[in-house]
């Protein structure tokens, strides 16, 4: 038995190899993908020496992967830790998470990512990195920190900039500053609100959430692209563009309009931004996101998007807060959303709203965007980190999570699917459902 702890076969399974999925078998030894058999059915009692899972009511994916989370760390440990934040991730299927930087204080130094890669190598069950923050103080030695953490094993992946206030103090107030960052040659991630066309909308009263639609319209997400461009456009070679969680028609229409003018831009989309319309929920604070949740008409054209392929990602944008902070007189934007993003891109799926094999691809294609040697596709030589998402009826509750926030947008939403298993470099850390302490 002591030989089969570093041997697993997942036999018989649906894997997604190549944007499809095929029947097939994988062969894992100690951190890595030894071998991939696909169509010949195995017979399991000739497996002694591995573990063996039987996958043949399941989906087999690589570990999704998540560039867009807030792990709270430092400043917020109520809300999120490395510890509960890498377990709510296990939860739902994400073996790799990006960590943004708009902590207190603020990742924009080296010491500040080096103590956030400190407790995450402690603590963190899945594989990490983050991304340094722009401020106006440190455009000019981005490009050194960046430089520094790699050689000391700091795994910043990217910088990213606020050009409009969201949570946290991390704004850019001096627009000059960002073309120096895209200089870089970095991928640049951009929360795209404009903090001056925000402030034409500052005195709308904020009510519910219909009315934080209108006081961060789309306008601002269009006005925040028009800027980055203009200081992109003497660059467009060298310069890497990643716009955050788009949430308009009218703002994915004129990204699609640059990039067909050959600006390299990477387009995120979140799950509750495809999911989530307003005249489809109640308006609470619950709900109160930024960019906000939009309208039915935004949705349907985002799905339509979707299965076309003009998303490059999904990003769950994992922002925890408490119910009771949400609920306050200055209720925070944001909500928790690693544990409840499969669930509800399969129940967009089961509707036959958007395309299965898309869903997938998105789930894992940050690992190619951002580069990472030796992870993304099931294949001989990789890291093994796999997702089993088994056939059985599933109840999404907040009670049932890790994250520490306490309530989620998605309470109650039905499912055919479970994450079942969760692998990461050849360790079973979730098995039937369950995270293994």
């Amino acid at each position: 038995m002591e030989e089969s702890k570093n041997r697993i076969a997942i036999v018989n399974g649906n894997i997604f190899i190549k944007k499809r999925f095929v029947k097939g078998t994988i062969f894992i030894e100690n951190k890595k993908i030894k071998k991939v058999i696909i169509g010949e059915k195995i017979e399991t009692e000739k497996l002694k020496k591995y573990k063996v899972i039987d996958a043949s009511d399941s989906f087999v994916s690589y570990g999704f992967f998540d560039p867009h989370v807030h792990f709270r760390t430092p400043g917020h440990t109520y809300k999120e830790d490395w510890k509960s934040g890498s377990r709510a991730a296990l939860n739902g299927g994400f073996t790799y998470v990006m960590d943004m930087p708009n902590n207190t204080p603020s990742a924009t130094t080296y010491e500040t990512l080096k103590e956030k890669n400190s407790i995450a190598k402690r603590d963190s069950l899945v594989n990490y990195g983050f991304y340094i923050g722009l401020s106006d103080k440190n455009t000019y030695e981005l490009k050194d920190i960046i430089k520094k953490c790699r050689k000391n094993k700091i795994n910043v992946l990217g910088i990213k900039v606020y050009i409009g206030s969201s949570t946290g103090d991390l704004l850019i107030k001096d627009f000059r500053f960002v073309r120096p960052a895209l200089e870089i040659g970095e991928y640049v991630l951009f929360h795209c609100e404009d903090e001056r066309t925000l402030q034409k909308f500052k005195n709308i009263k904020y009510i519910d959430v219909s009315s934080h639609n209108l006081k961060r319209p789309p306008l601002a997400e269009i006005e925040g692209l028009r800027k980055i461009i203009h200081s992109a456009i003497s660059i467009k070679e060298k310069a890497k563009i990643y716009i955050c969680h788009v949430s308009s028609k009218e703002f994915l229409k004129e990204i699609l309009k640059f990039k067909k003018k050959g600006f390299n831009i990477i387009t995120e989309i979140t799950p509750h931004h495809l999911f989530l319309f307003l005249s489809g929920i109640d308006k609470s604070n619950i709900y109160k996101v930024n960019p906000p949740i939009r309208t039915l008409q935004d949705v349907e054209f985002l799905r339509e998007a979707f299965n076309k392929g003009n998303f490059n990602i999904i990003g769950t944008d994992h922002a925890p807060h408490l119910l009771k902070e949400k609920f306050s007189d200055n209720s925070p934007s944001g909500f928790p959303g690693l544990e409840s993003a499969f669930y509800v891109l399969m129940d967009l799926y089961k509707r036959r709203l958007i395309d299965l094999e898309m869903i997938f691809k998105l789930l894992t294609r940050g690992y190619k965007i951002f580069n990472i040697p030796k992870r993304g596709s099931i294949k001989k030589g990789n890291f093994a980190d796999i997702v089993i998402i088994k056939e059985k009826e599933f109840i999404f509750e907040a009670k049932n999570c890790y994250t520490k926030s306490d309530f989620s947008p998605f309470e109650g939403l039905k499912s055919d699917y479970t994450v079942d298993t969760v692998i990461v470099n050849g360790r079973i850390l979730k098995e039937n459902g369950k995270i293994l302490e």
